[in-house]
């Protein structure tokens, strides 16, 4: 799943996997003799490699038609440069929208770098941020813009003070 935008109404778009300009290859995974997912090999991952740039159009085309003011990605683990290729991607397409990026992979010295990375990403958001994110979208919203790319969060004290999160666009 993708969470597209911030919005009055977030939307919740699920890719359909379905890669290429005449839509005719599908990534289904071989299955190892366990039933497991078999890694790709180099030569797997260079055929299929031809296919990303439309993939990543396709994606970047369809959350610029939703016309977001704010479109963010997660990184965890390896996701960070398909996030920023992703976002770069939207930017290129839309340059209105905000592009922002956070996660486990922002945290700390990894922040600090995904920030002074050449891309067009506008904000970056480093450690937990459940208090600067609503305060980000408050000042877009106003009209307003931070003055720094890297925004630093800190560790909530109080989880049971945040509102409870609905689930509405997921179901």
């Amino acid at each position: 799943w993708i969470t597209l935008g911030v919005s009055a109404n977030p939307v919740m778009f699920e890719p359909d996997w379905v890669i290429g300009p005449h839509k005719v290859w599908k990534i289904v995974p071989d299955r190892d003799g366990d039933g497991g997912m078999k890694p790709l090999t180099l030569s797997e991952l260079r055929r299929w490699e031809r296919y990303a740039e439309g993939f990543v159009d396709s994606v970047a085309s369809a959350v610029g038609e939703r016309g977001c003011r704010i479109v963010g990605c997660t990184t965890t683990f390896e996701q960070t440069t398909a996030g920023v290729a992703l976002l770069n991607r939207i930017k290129k397409l839309s340059q209105g929208t905000i592009t922002i990026l956070g996660g486990a992979n922002c945290e700390g010295e990894m922040g600090r770098r995904v920030a002074a990375l050449p891309s067009r990403l506008d904000y970056i958001f480093a450690g937990e941020s459940e208090a600067t994110f609503p305060e980000f979208v408050r000042t877009i919203f106003a009209g307003g813009r931070p003055r720094d790319g890297l925004i630093l969060g800190e560790p909530c004290p109080d989880m049971d003070a945040l509102p409870s999160p609905t689930y509405r666009e997921f179901y």
